[in-house]
């Protein structure tokens, strides 16, 4: 059996305010692409993945609210001539 080698992950130490997400699915794969400036970071997700995201990004908020306030958000509306497409963005 092979020794296991460590995983290398670069991460990132910048830090930038979004100021665009954009999303969109197939049948096997959900897109997110990430903008702030002219900066753009694109992500692969298989739906079972994006569901843990989901659900991970939901405990951290919930985490926040609790310390701090609720955050007011929603979605938002489209317009009737942009129901052709698939993702969401704002």
């Amino acid at each position: 059996m092979a020794a296991e080698k460590p995983i290398q992950i670069n991460i990132n130490p910048n830090l930038f305010a979004l100021t665009n997400v954009n999303m969109g699915f197939g049948e096997e794969e959900f897109h997110f692409l990430l903008t702030s400036g002219h900066q753009g970071h694109q992500f692969l997700a298989t739906p079972k993945h994006a569901k843990r995201i989901l659900l991970l990004l939901q405990s951290q908020i919930e985490e926040y609210e609790k310390k701090h306030h609720v955050i007011e958000v929603s979605l938002p509306q489209t317009s009737k001539m942009d129901t052709k497409t698939q993702g969401i963005g704002f």
